[in-house]
């Protein structure tokens, strides 16, 4: 539900934007991979949210740290990205300053860490596909396919354990929706400008 809300909320605060220029922003020739990309970017989504009830969060964390390690394997063979030894020591350095920061416990191998590993792997995925995606499409085109697909893909798990949020809830949600999709659309575009290995380490801040 909290997904849900997320991404139909974050659709909502995107709506001006298409009332200022008009469906341009929705003019694409890659809907099945928008498509993809917002399939693996739910299960990503609902998968994290899963482990947050089921751990803590400094452990929850270092397992999310994962994702720029998941992309630089992935960036090589479907992107044709080069990681040279500049990369390759940001994501040794990054990860292991991470873990140091963070002193997750050694006891983390459990479903939760199951679902925290999966969300990790399934980012990853999305993240590939979205800078695929930004090479021919804009930063407000994939963000509102990303959040319109997410709201459709979370919306029937939602509707499963559906409960109206109080007036507080709400405020906590919109303020959710709006910094995630402040946070899409600057990350998209960080993925137009630069390679993902480049953009990925800076996952670790």
């Amino acid at each position: 539900q909290v997904a849900f809300i997320r991404n139909f909320f974050g659709l909502v605060l995107l709506l001006p934007i298409l009332t200022r220029q008009g469906l341009a922003p929705l003019r694409t020739s890659n809907l099945g991979l928008m498509a993809a990309r917002g399939f693996f970017n739910a299960i990503a989504m609902l998968a994290y949210f899963l482990a947050l009830g089921m751990m803590p969060l400094a452990e929850l964390s270092a397992l999310s740290f994962t994702v720029p390690l998941f992309v630089a394997i992935m960036v090589v063979p479907f992107l044709g990205e080069r990681l040279g030894p500049r990369r390759i020591a940001s994501l040794v350095i990054g990860f292991s300053g991470a873990l140091v920061i963070l002193r997750p416990s050694d006891e983390i191998i459990d479903i939760g860490a199951v679902f925290a590993l999966g969300s990790s792997l399934s980012w990853a995925v999305a993240v590939i596909i979205i800078k695929h995606l930004s090479r021919t499409n804009s930063t407000v085109t994939i963000t509102i396919y990303g959040m319109l697909f997410l709201a459709l893909f979370t919306m029937m798990p939602a509707l499963l354990v559906w409960r109206w949020p109080t007036p507080e809830e709400y405020v906590w949600l919109i303020g959710i929706a709006a910094l995630g999709t402040i946070g899409q659309l600057a990350f998209a575009q960080a993925l137009k400008n630069a390679d993902a290995s480049l953009i990925m380490p800076f996952d670790f801040t």
